[in-house]
């Protein structure tokens, strides 16, 4: 009988231990995301390089998390560094979706079209459709220099004058057509878009997606 409660107990603690195991990773997960989408990065560091953090958190997550610090902060030398990272590491399908499209509208924001392409030919390559339908339209009109599409997103940006994606889209349609007012027209409501915050919450929240 005594074997029965042993068990039991065994059970119990094994059990408790798990979920404590749960909670402590929530929780510093969810310090990390907060130290980084308010910009703290001196607490986002001392976290993210606590011996506990790296026994707690995967491994993906955490150079995921130093790819997403370095991207908010704009820091090109640290960008490359842990894209190099992922390229010599073994990941899923759905972990190369999140770096990729990091990677992807970094390289679009910094009108490098060498890097925007080698990353639009790996998200094209990979088996879930989804992101690709996404940046296709970005990319044809971006660096194919596309002006079919202007009708779309004048709508898009008519449903919803903040979308800062939009008019940085109708900019660069008007420039390819070599239609100066209207191109300065939506680089302009661009610019203003950047002042209130609206493209630097879409940065954000591109960076902290996973």
């Amino acid at each position: 009988m005594k074997s029965v409660y042993y068990i039991v107990a065994i059970a119990l603690l094994l059990l408790l231990i798990n979920f404590g195991r749960k909670y402590i990773v929530k929780y510093v997960s969810s310090n990390l995301t907060d130290y980084l989408y308010n910009g703290d990065f001196d607490n986002f560091e001392k976290l993210i390089n606590k011996w506990y953090t790296k026994y707690l958190i995967h491994p993906f997550n955490i150079d995921f998390l130093k790819l997403s610090e370095a991207l908010i902060k704009q820091d090109s030398k640290q960008i490359e560094k842990c894209l190099e990272v992922f390229e010599n590491t073994t990941i899923t399908d759905k972990q190369k979706q999140a770096i990729y499209q990091k990677a992807f509208f970094y390289y679009l924001q910094e009108d490098n079209h060498t890097k925007l392409k080698k990353y639009y030919k790996l998200i094209k390559n990979l088996e879930d459709k989804t992101l690709f339908n996404n940046i296709d339209d970005i990319y044809k009109i971006v660096v194919d220099r596309d002006v079919t599409l202007l009708s779309k997103y004048e709508n898009i940006y008519n449903e919803n004058n903040n979308n800062s994606m939009a008019a940085y889209l109708l900019y660069n349609i008007y420039k390819n057509s070599d239609d100066s007012k209207n191109a300065n027209k939506y680089l302009n409501i661009f610019n203003e878009l950047v002042e209130k915050g609206a493209y630097i919450k879409w940065q954000i929240e591109i960076q902290m997606k996973k």
